[in-house]
Order: C-alpha cells, then sequence, then structure tokens
C-alpha cells in the first residue's frame, strides 16, 4: 500500500500539466500556471520573443485528436504585464473547457517600443504558432510541432490585448496597410485564419474624441485634496485623477487621462501629455492604429464585451469602466455590422468595470458559445 502511495506521488510529480496545472499545483496551491512548452518566434526585425502554450484535456479534439486553439494577448496599457498567466484565469478556465491556448509577449512601450510594433510582434507570433501544428500541411521542421486544428483559431485579448487583437485580426485581411511595417504588411503567414475574436474593454477607435474628457467628470465622487489624507467631506481619490499627473485639473485642456497617455506613449511621445503630444483623436497616426479603420467582409465575428454602465460612484464604489468608454464597443460593433460581420455574441457586462470578461462560469459558457458557433460557422469567403 505505502508503495502504491509512493508511486503515485511520484506520478503526480512528474505528471505533465493540463490546462497549466498538476495534481501537486492543485495540492499546494500554486496559482502561476505551468505550461506544457514555451516556444519562441522571430519579430519581423529579428528580435526573439517567447509564446507559452497549455494543452486541455480531450473534450473537443476532433478526428485526429486535436482541440482548437485560443491565442491570448495580454493587457497593461501597452506598457505592462506579460504573457504568464495564473491559474484561474479565464483562458485557463476555457482551457478546461477543451481549447488549448497560447500566450503571446509582445514588445511594450516600456521595453521602448513604439506603434506599429507590438501589433507586428502579435502578428509574427501567430504566423509562427500557424507553422507549428500538428495539422499543418507544411510545417517548419525547425521547431516542436504542438496539437492543436489549425481550421479552429481565435484570438482573445482584452484592453490593449483587445486592441492588438482586434486590430491584427482585421488588418491582416485589409486592403488598407498601416505605415512603417518592417515586412509592409500585417502577416498572418500561409498556414491559419483566424475564425474569430474575443474583446474584453478593447480599443478600438483612437480617433474617439470622448477619450480626451473620460472620467474628468464622476457624479457621485467627493475629489479629496490629495490622495486620501483622512478628510472626511470627501473620499480618498486625488483631486487630480484621472488626469495623468498632479499638477493637472479634471476639466481643463492640459488634463491628460490616464489612458491617454498610455495612447500617446503607444503613439510614439515620450512626454505623454496633450499640452506636447496634442489629442489622442487628433494624432496623425489615431486613425491607422485604430482597429474600425479596417473593418470588411473579410473579418471573422467579434465577440465585444464592456461595461456600458455610466460612470459614477455610489456608496464609495464605482460603476462603469474609468478607463474605456462604451463608445469604443459601440464603435466596433457599428462597423463591423456595416459590412455584415457578426458581433451577435457581444453585450454590455455591466457592473464589471475595466475587467470586462471574469472567471465566472456564466462568463466562460459565453465564451464558450461563441467559439463553437464560430468554428461549427462558415469561413470568410475573402
Amino acid at each position: 500500500m505505502l508503495l502504491g502511495l509512493v508511486g503515485a506521488g511520484v506520478w503526480a510529480w512528474q505528471e505533465q500539466p493540463t490546462c497549466g496545472t498538476r495534481l501537486l499545483d492543485q495540492i499546494a496551491g500554486r496559482e502561476t500556471a505551468r505550461p506544457n512548452h514555451t516556444g519562441t518566434f522571430s519579430t519581423d526585425d529579428g528580435r526573439i520573443l517567447n509564446y507559452d502554450f497549455y494543452r486541455p484535456s480531450n473534450e473537443l479534439h476532433n478526428a485526429a485528436g486535436e482541440p482548437p486553439l485560443v491565442i491570448y494577448v495580454h493587457g497593461g496599457g501597452w506598457s505592462s504585464l506579460t504573457r504568464d498567466l495564473g491559474r484561474s484565469t479565464p483562458p485557463l478556465l476555457l482551457c478546461e473547457r477543451g481549447y488549448a491556448v497560447a500566450s503571446l509577449d509582445y514588445r511594450r512601450t516600456s521595453d521602448g517600443a513604439t506603434w506599429p510594433t507590438p501589433a507586428a510582434d502579435v502578428a509574427a507570433g501567430i504566423r509562427t504558432l500557424g507553422f507549428t501544428s500538428t495539422s499543418n500541411t507544411r510545417p517548419d521542421p525547425s521547431v516542436e510541432l504542438l496539437s492543436f486544428d489549425i481550421n479552429r483559431v481565435a484570438l482573445w485579448g482584452d484592453s490593449a490585448g483587445g486592441h492588438l487583437a482586434s486590430f491584427v485580426a482585421m488588418a491582416s485581411n485589409s486592403a488598407e496597410v498601416p505605415k512603417d511595417l518592417v515586412a509592409g504588411t500585417i502577416d498572418l503567414g500561409p498556414n491559419l485564419r483566424l475564425r474569430g475574436v474575443i474583446a474584453g474593454a478593447a480599443i478600438t477607435d483612437l480617433t474617439d474624441p470622448a477619450f480626451a474628457t473620460w472620467a474628468e467628470d464622476i457624479p457621485g465622487l467627493q475629489r479629496c485634496p490629495g490622495a486620501g489624507g483622512g478628510n472626511q467631506s470627501c473620499d480618498a481619490f486625488a483631486s487630480h485623477w484621472p488626469c495623468a499627473s498632479p499638477d493637472q485639473v479634471p476639466g481643463e485642456p492640459s488634463c491628460t487621462t490616464i489612458i491617454e497617455a498610455s495612447m500617446l506613449w503607444l503613439l510614439g511621445c515620450d512626454e505623454r501629455t496633450v499640452t506636447t503630444c496634442g489629442s489622442v483623436h487628433e494624432h496623425p497616426l489615431a486613425s491607422e492604429a485604430s482597429p474600425v479603420t479596417y473593418a470588411d467582409a473579410c473579418d471573422p465575428p467579434h465577440m465585444l464585451l464592456s461595461d456600458g454602465e455610466p460612470l459614477a460612484h455610489v456608496d464609495g464604489e464605482f460603476r462603469g469602466d474609468l478607463l474605456v468608454p462604451p463608445s469604443q464597443q459601440q464603435r466596433l460593433i457599428a462597423a463591423l455590422q456595416e459590412v455584415g460581420v457578426d458581433t451577435s455574441f457581444s453585450r454590455s457586462t455591466d457592473g464589471s468595470g475595466h475587467v470586462a470578461i471574469t472567471g465566472d462560469a456564466s462568463m466562460v459558457d459565453e465564451l464558450d458559445n461563441f467559439l463553437s458557433s464560430t468554428f461549427s460557422g462558415p469561413t470568410a469567403k475573402c
């Protein structure tokens, strides 16, 4: 009996993780996911970046034993976070439903990258994955093959990652070509075609003037002179927020909102203030960097999720998304619907704030239903 327990313990220790978790990880309460494979890909200008691949169980395998793949693009204002996933994050909860998951790195503004480098990096990662599939008829002999169905691939991103996911999916099949691309185009390679896009709280249209004043006026919020201070007559919330600097005043033309500062950095303005760089929605690159610019009938179905509630501060809690206005979701839905692209799974996730996609079972059900629908539906004939 003792030998049996020891043997089981050794098996658990050596067991390959499924969806980022081994039995011992669950027992130990480990939060960081363990990828089954970490691979590299080369960017258009020769830099080497990484991706992680997570193997699911076999519920959704095709006849060849290959699961569908969801490629995840992390958020973080184009400046922070990485491809690393926690065991209980929504992408890996979807993995537990039978989807393989790949999570990509891309160069961020904090790494010195500016537009369009992050988007080109995401495209390069997708292109590399296209050569790694076991179902690929033209595999790259220099890479390790991974088990996923090349005909069932979707892209998912949150916030800035949602912007990049939607942009790459739409610009890769558009006659419009972003400027300053090393490769001259957003190239996903010859092997896979994206069948769907999931985007949570995504930035979709940088020409939207709503960014210039978003969250400057929050009904019900009594601002404090500083970031707190114990004044019982006001809320513990800095008087300058959401301006990016304490010397700026909400409502004044010089106020650069936090999301504006992030976008200006992406567009190449290191100072990140509207007084130095001008407003984002008037920037020469704003249209080029916006997914809505590339909407056409060749685009894959989109599931766009964001909090559509008006901003408010009630009983010490905020309502609505403090960073991304609801008009961002609405603008892309309108552009896609105009060219006949399915957005029927999109909705307002009222009460979610900026975390539009949560790990609730009902939310994972929605994601699963969208992917099942788009993988079983027709592909765009372009």
